[in-house]
């Protein structure tokens, strides 16, 4: 049996003593009571599969008040070839109990039978419609079974009464997406969908070959309220959304339908039509040409507290002259190693009111980081530092040190792969002790000594060690897209 196998059979022992419900469907539990030690467990091996960090929205509700999960692995539980697609597939949904679920969630790739269960369990309550059309084997059964005419028709039927409650819909068809057309009664249902005014939330993930999406996007009465726009890999025509809360766009194909390039204009409009936008994120979009990059002429994001650049140095270069947000408190910046080196003064446009910053990746750059951290961070609570060791394999130099000295307000740390000195970590946690600006949490996300754990310890700060997987060779392994964890 492979390694994953065991994982997944380890998962189901571990929930096994828990009270829960069956829902009709073999691979699924309604966890009722799931103490913090038994989700702390669950959410390690999680991590360590490295799951997509938008298949954790359940546990994000979960930690935000909500008592209970439901813990439901794809049903092609049984192909032990496929035990790492598996794995990776996992889902969480917070409810309060069977009876007041805060969301349902249903598979347009389950048998019409089931779908009309789950529909029947939740009364009233907001539905999630997620469809994975992956390619790869088992899931190509999943796919066949759309042919059947009939079947398509009664699951039609069964979710239309319902629209006006889907709030959330997801869209992935793979790498490599099925030859064949979607179903003409499977395109109008998402139509239907898609002008509910009750939907939220959109996300597509490598749907750009298929014109349904184009069609979709310009129907003028398309997404009249939607909140969230997630977009990878896909390649689709960019809108007004003037009621858009948060935007996630990631590998957007440079090639389109008409053979031109993804205008540059397109993605500045989409931003400047925005206003309210409170989150966004952008991940390796730099497939634009330089021709016509020119420094955006954005609004004043009066309401965004996110921004997350990842591998996007050109956009950064464009953006961040651009950027007018007063209450941005969350900057993330990741860059590859390939994208060379960043300029001393490129972090100095952000505002200066951040309580949490995230730099990843920027191997080069410590002369940059440590000029922004003396640029007058004073309410800077977090930095989260990741993969970012040196040529001397040293994260904590004595600048950087003296760097972060300058955060009167800082409190947590959270380092991921930055091969740590032991010495110069105590140091630093204990000149801050000195200077009474001690550190409350230090988050190490591979594995360290029992000695500096006990030294932080003893000067009184919080300790959490979580090795994140078997893909850590060590302070020079190299980073790979699936470990992006924003």
């Amino acid at each position: 049996m492979s390694q994953d196998s065991e994982a997944i059979i380890h998962l189901n022992n571990s929930l096994s003593p828990v009270t829960y419900t069956e829902l009709g469907d073999e691979h699924s539990c309604y966890v009722d009571r799931l103490n913090d030690d038994l989700l702390y467990e669950v959410m390690s091996y999680i991590a360590a599969e490295e799951i997509a960090e938008e298949d954790l929205y359940g546990w994000e509700r979960r930690r935000n008040g909500r008592p209970a999960v439901i813990v439901r692995p794809p049903r092609d539980l049984y192909f032990p070839e496929s035990a790492m697609l598996i794995s990776r597939r996992w889902r969480f949904i917070a409810s309060a109990n069977a009876r007041l679920w805060t969301r349902i969630r249903v598979d347009l790739d389950h048998p019409p039978n089931r779908t009309k269960q789950w529909l029947g369990r939740a009364g009233q309550a907001p539905l999630e419609l997620c469809w994975i059309r992956a390619d790869e084997n088992p899931f190509d059964e999943v796919a066949k079974q759309w042919g059947k005419v009939e079947d398509l028709d009664e699951w039609v039927n069964n979710l239309l009464p319902h629209l006006h409650r889907v709030v959330y819909l997801s869209i992935d068809f793979g790498f490599n997406p099925h030859p064949n057309p979607l179903p003409n009664v499977l395109s109008e249902l998402l139509m239907k969908v898609a002008r509910s005014p009750s939907l939220h939330s959109l996300h597509f993930h490598h749907f750009g070959e298929y014109p349904l999406c184009r069609q979709i996007n310009v129907t003028p009465d398309a997404f009249p309220n939607l909140r969230v726009l997630a977009a990878m890999a896909t390649a689709i025509p960019w809108k007004s959304m003037k009621r858009l809360k948060r935007l996630e766009l990631g590998w957007i194909y440079s090639e389109r339908e008409d053979g031109n390039e993804p205008s540059w204009e397109e993605l500045q409009n989409l931003l400047a039509s925005s206003p309210e936008l409170e989150e966004i994120s952008l991940r390796h979009i730099d497939d634009f040409h330089d021709t016509g990059m020119t420094v955006m002429h954005l609004p004043i994001f009066h309401h965004l507290h996110t921004l997350k650049l990842n591998g996007c140095a050109k956009l950064f270069r464009l953006i961040l002259p651009a950027l007018h947000a007063p209450n941005l408190t969350y900057f993330c910046l990741r860059f590859d190693p390939a994208e060379g080196f960043l300029k001393n003064t490129a972090l100095l446009g952000l505002p200066r009111n951040l309580r949490r910053l995230k730099v990843a990746s920027l191997r080069h750059t410590y002369v940059a980081l440590q000029a922004f951290l003396t640029s007058g961070l004073t309410d800077l609570e977090s930095l989260e530092l990741e993969d970012m060791y040196g040529s001397t394999g040293t994260l904590f130099s004595a600048e950087l040190i003296n760097a972060m000295g300058y955060c009167a307000q800082l409190r947590h740390l959270d380092l991921w792969r930055v091969h740590p000195n032991a010495d110069r970590v105590e140091e630093m946690a204990r000149r801050r002790v000195e200077d009474e600006m001690p550190l409350e949490t230090v988050c190490f996300r591979d594995p360290v000594s029992s000695t500096l754990v006990n030294a932080l310890v003893q000067l009184g700060v919080n300790v959490t060690v979580i090795a994140m997987g078997e893909d850590v060779h060590g302070p020079y392994g190299e980073v790979q897209d699936g470990d992006i964890r924003d």
